[in-house]
């Protein structure tokens, strides 16, 4: 007698089929320099972005992904730069796919790195503000901006309708940033229509929180809190008034908030010594060739 036995299926002991598929990327309309990659996760498993650029390499933080449409952030690379990506999925490397930054918005003047020190890994961004267009409090705009050890901007994104930013800070909500829309010195209103604001590091608004009154710093408190000093000055343009005395606290009214966000955020740091020149139409040197808008690469 002769018995035959066989399984449906091969079994594989140890191997982890998780890979990724239908890999594409995009830039993020209101900050050309950070990139968003999606793609199709066959099963669930710890994943991570590597991408480089030039002789720099760089990577997301590694974390489980379940089976299905995935997305994370490119962060950390300047303007104008080529540069590639592959999604790893417990080790299994993918393929290497091309894509390139935005060029550094006009108005941004370009650092020239003096002196460079030591730091700490958790030191490596400066998140940092400043006015174009002028000299004084007569200027055109004020940029965010996020610089690396190297004196490059990252990261830059602008104050909406001429009014000031003093004052952004990572959030006690990890992966978001808090700046300011300062009307005290704009529309001379004694900071009656002051608002602070709560942003992914993409450039997705989700929050918005009225400070009336407020003209210089505000601060977090550990339970997400706004406090700041409002100080009302007399004779105001406005006809209405602050009642609000320092300090003051408000909760805000939530946005719609937008797709999954990456969720690593740029400490603030002490700086290196920097200069800054004029805007410049200069590139640096490319090391691969790229499109230069959104492409898509499948695997």
């Amino acid at each position: 007698m002769i018995w035959l036995l066989a399984c449906a299926e091969p079994i594989h002991v140890g191997l982890n089929a998780a890979k990724a598929r239908d890999i594409f990327w995009s830039p993020s309309p209101e900050v050309g320099s950070v990139l968003r990659v999606q793609w199709h996760q066959t099963a669930g498993a710890d994943t991570q972005l590597e991408f480089e650029f030039g002789d720099e390499r760089l990577a997301s933080p590694l974390k489980w992904r379940d089976k299905g449409e995935q997305a994370e952030l490119i962060l950390g690379v300047p303007y104008a730069k080529e540069l590639r990506f592959r999604v790893v999925t417990d080790g299994n490397k993918g393929i290497w796919h091309e894509a390139e930054t935005a060029a550094l918005p006009g108005g941004i003047p370009e650092p020239e790195l003096l002196l460079a020190g030591d730091y700490e890994e958790d030191q490596a961004w400066l998140l940092a503000g400043i006015g174009v267009g002028g000299e004084g409090w007569d200027v055109a705009g004020f940029w965010k901006l996020i610089f690396d050890r190297k004196g490059r901007v990252v990261w830059a994104h602008y104050t909406p309708d001429e009014n000031r930013t003093f004052y952004m800070t990572p959030s006690v909500r990890s992966g978001t940033i808090l700046w300011d829309v300062n009307t005290f010195w704009t529309a001379w209103d004694d900071g009656l229509g002051s608002e602070v604001r709560r942003m992914y590091i993409d450039g997705t608004e989700v929050e918005r929180i009225p400070v009336p009154g407020m003209h210089h710093a505000f601060v977090e408190l550990p339970d997400g809190t706004i406090a700041w000093g409002a100080t009302p000055r007399t004779g105001a343009r406005s006809s209405r008034r602050s009642t609000r005395t320092a300090p003051c606290a408000r909760s805000g009214t939530a946005l719609p908030s937008g797709p999954s966000r990456g969720t690593t955020s740029a400490p603030a740091t002490r700086s290196s010594s920097t200069r800054t020149r004029g805007p410049t139409s200069s590139r640096a040197t490319r090391t691969t060739r790229s499109s230069s808008s959104p492409g898509t690469a499948r695997s």
